[in-house]
């Protein structure tokens, strides 16, 4: 009876209303799967490299992406920093957003890209 009793006991308490189970999946936007495209820092004749997962699933962090692709693209000192094409350096999963394309570099310095100028000068 004991070892019931003490089972129940650490078993998480159940929801008490159809609010409280529905908050847990109010963030569905996150486990969504993403397609990102990624760039290597400075170098222009790289086409990129598209790269899918589901966070939570895939991988959990930034750091485990860092990991992923520093197998997958050929980086000095592996990939250890995440940029937006605008320069803006990515701490989170999070911030990574489904459809976008980023930088990816060794150093904390980020490179402007040429042939994404020349296209920026171009619409201009």
């Amino acid at each position: 009876m004991n070892d019931a009793a003490s089972e129940a006991s650490s078993m998480p308490p159940r929801p008490k209303s159809r609010h409280d189970a529905s908050a847990k999946y109010n963030n569905l936007s996150y486990w969504r799967a993403r397609k990102l495209i990624f760039y290597k820092n400075g170098d222009p004749f790289f086409p990129g490299l598209e790269f899918r997962f589901k966070p939570g699933r895939d991988v959990g962090s930034l750091e485990a992406i860092l990991d992923k692709l520093s197998l997958r693209l050929d980086l000095p000192h592996g990939a250890r920093y995440i940029f937006s094409m605008d320069g803006e350096r990515k701490l989170r999963l999070e911030e990574l957003e489904d459809g976008h394309s980023y930088v990816v570099s060794s150093y904390k310095t980020f490179k402007v890209r040429i042939s994404h100028r020349v296209n920026q000068m171009r619409r201009g």
